[in-house]
C-alpha cells in the first residue's frame, strides 16, 4: 500500500496483546529536554504496536481502526488483504480496539477516538518517531 512502510514484517513474535500491566504514562521529553527511554522501548516491543505506529506516520488523514487493523494483518500474515480469514481480522481489530490504541492513546502517543473509530498520531511524539524510523528501517531490511 505505502512504498515507506515496511514490506516484510519481523519473523519473531506475534502481535497479541501485551502480558505486562506496566505501560509508559508518556513518551513525551520532560522539562529538562530528556525523554524516558525504558518507555520508548516498552512501547516498540510490540510487533503490532509498531506495525500501527508505522501506518499512523505515513497518513496523512485520520485513518479507521479497520483500515489500520487491515494494514496490520497484512505486515502480520505476509498475505494481500484478500487471502485474510475475516476471523483473523475480527481478532487484530478487537486487540487493537480493546488493549493497543487505548494504551497507546493513554501514553499520548495516538489520538483515538473509540466512538467513531478513527485514529491519528499525537502531534508531539518527536522522540518516537526517531526510534521508529530506525525499527522500521530494521525490520524492512531484515530478511
Amino acid at each position: 500500500m505505502d512504498d515507506d512502510a515496511p514490506d516484510d514484517p519481523p519473523t519473531a513474535g506475534g502481535g497479541n496483546t501485551d502480558e505486562f500491566d506496566e505501560f509508559p504514562d508518556s513518551v513525551r521529553a520532560d522539562e529538562a529536554g530528556a525523554f524516558p527511554l525504558d518507555a520508548v522501548f516498552r512501547v516498540l516491543e510490540n510487533p503490532r504496536r509498531r506495525y500501527v505506529l508505522y501506518h499512523l506516520q505515513t497518513c496523512r488523514y485520520p485513518a479507521t481502526l479497520s483500515e489500520v487493523a487491515e494494514q496490520v494483518a497484512m505486515w502480520e500474515t505476509r498475505q494481500d488483504l484478500d487471502d485474510i480469514s475475516e476471523e483473523t481480522l475480527g481478532q487484530i481489530h478487537a486487540d487493537l480496539h480493546h488493549s493497543h490504541l487505548p494504551k497507546l492513546a493513554d501514553a499520548d502517543i495516538v489520538d483515538y477516538d473509540a466512538d467513531a473509530n478513527v485514529v491519528t498520531m499525537a502531534e508531539c511524539t518527536r522522540p518516537l518517531d526517531e526510534f521508529l524510523e530506525f525499527t522500521r528501517q530494521y525490520e524492512q531490511y531484515q530478511r
